[in-house]
């Protein structure tokens, strides 16, 4: 078990979403909108969730297109979600958690680009993640303290079909179990 709460966001391909699955992240979030790098259309992300278990499923950036209506309504995928329209929630769906910089009326968590902002805010690491800089260092300072907050992990293109290095990943992972 990991010593902190771990979530995979931009998730976009299955070597991502196993690896992320196998080392037991509480998350995993996909992109689907069609504007984003990262995008993942829904039949791709039908295939990614059916091959993997373990991790709550999130949506990331869901926009109000008929993508993600029909991803946020499905029964099928077991995703949790909000939709956006014009910035406003106009869908809701299972005890989702909101990962937003904001306060929000249900269960929300912050989301900080450095263990320095998080510090300075005073919100209590149970309500907050930290993006990963990609500096092992900071990780292991976070990890340090006598409350964690999560951390933010970003999946990234394979090399090729089911060909992708995780090095510096499994760097974190190392320092992420106990």
């Amino acid at each position: 078990m990991l010593r902190i709460s771990v979530i995979a966001l931009s998730i976009n391909n299955l070597t991502d979403a196993r690896y992320f699955a196998a080392l037991g992240v509480d998350w995993l979030g996909f992109n689907i909108n069609p504007a984003s790098e990262n995008y993942v259309n829904p039949a791709q992300l039908k295939e990614i969730i059916d091959w993997v278990e373990g991790p709550k499923m999130l949506i990331q950036e869901a926009q109000w297109n008929p993508d993600a209506i029909s991803l946020i309504n499905s029964d099928e995928l077991k995703i949790s979600g909000q939709l956006l329209q014009d910035s406003e929630q106009a869908i809701q769906k299972d005890n989702f958690a909101i990962f937003s910089a904001v306060e929000e009326n249900q269960e929300s968590y912050r989301l900080f680009s450095s263990l320095a902002d998080w510090q300075e805010s005073k919100v209590p690491a149970s309500e907050s993640y930290i993006l990963y800089s990609g500096n092992i260092e900071d990780l292991s300072d976070q990890l340090n303290l006598d409350e964690t907050p999560g951390l933010v992990l970003f999946g990234s293109s394979e090399e090729a079909a089911g060909v992708k290095s995780f090095e510096d990943l499994d760097d974190v992972f190392e320092l992420l179990y106990p």
